[in-house]
């Protein structure tokens, strides 16, 4: 906007006679001024004129205000836009994910296994996930371990994470995994509004230990075989002198 002094230097340079001037008011605030001028001779505004530069005045503000809201408006559009893009991306990784991921409600009702968690489980692609619990996934001498243990910690500290057994819904296989469970929070609230779980199966892994074990145990066999045997031969040996 231009000072006063800087208005008052035109109309002098401009020669102005006469001058007009109605404020362009926007949520309370100046937001600018419609001047009229008139350097011909010296005037006297009318009521009527003065009503119709108002009347501008205030047709400006409201297109003024429209013209914000649209860019607001447009700028909110771009950003949801933006969001839904990376809710998108998001979405295929989990659900392209090797991993079993779960969400549940916090009294444990199932939203949503991936399709990685519904194969490791042996859920077909047609069962309504939303009628089974948390619970359900784990043998039944399991399951009070979970509740009791892993659920107070996920409430209490926010994350569990350890070795778990979950079972296959067809052939009540075991199936050893490592469970990583923890809340997921209102971004507004702050308050949990749901948990999940990314969990990886460790069956190669147990095997793997299973494995190293027997061959231990294997080599301890042979090991006191080995003892014995020497133990004969000394035995013999002195049997043999006498």
């Amino acid at each position: 906007h231009l000072s006063i002094r800087r208005q008052r230097q035109m109309c002098i340079r401009d020669r102005v006679q006469a001058k007009l001037v109605v404020p362009i008011v926007q949520n309370n605030k100046l937001w600018g001024l419609i001047i009229a001028h008139q350097c011909s001779s010296p005037r006297q505004w009318q009521e009527e004129e003065i009503n119709i530069f108002r009347q501008i005045a205030v047709q400006l503000a409201i297109a003024i205000q429209q013209s914000e809201l649209y860019e607001q408006l447009q700028a909110e559009l771009k950003q949801r836009k933006q969001i839904q893009a990376e809710r998108q991306k998001l979405d295929l990784v989990v659900e392209n994910s090797s991993e079993f991921i779960g969400i549940a409600t916090l009294s444990g009702e199932i939203t949503f296994i991936n399709r990685a968690g519904q194969k490791l489980v042996g859920i077909e692609s047609t069962t309504n996930i939303q009628q089974l619990t948390i619970l359900d996934f784990f043998p039944l001498e399991d399951r009070p371990f979970f509740q009791n243990e892993v659920l107070r910690l996920v409430f209490q500290e926010g994350q569990w994470e350890g070795e778990l057994n979950l079972w296959h819904f067809e052939t009540q296989q075991l199936i050893p995994v490592l469970c990583n469970a923890f809340l997921i929070k209102n971004p507004k609230t702050g308050e949990p509004s749901h948990i999940a779980s990314v969990i990886r199966d460790i069956t190669h892994i147990k095997q793997a230990e299973q494995d190293i074990l027997n061959a231990l145990e294997k080599e301890k066999e042979l090991g006191d075989l080995r003892s014995r045997f020497i133990s004969c031969l000394l035995y013999t040996s002195d049997a043999a002198d006498e």
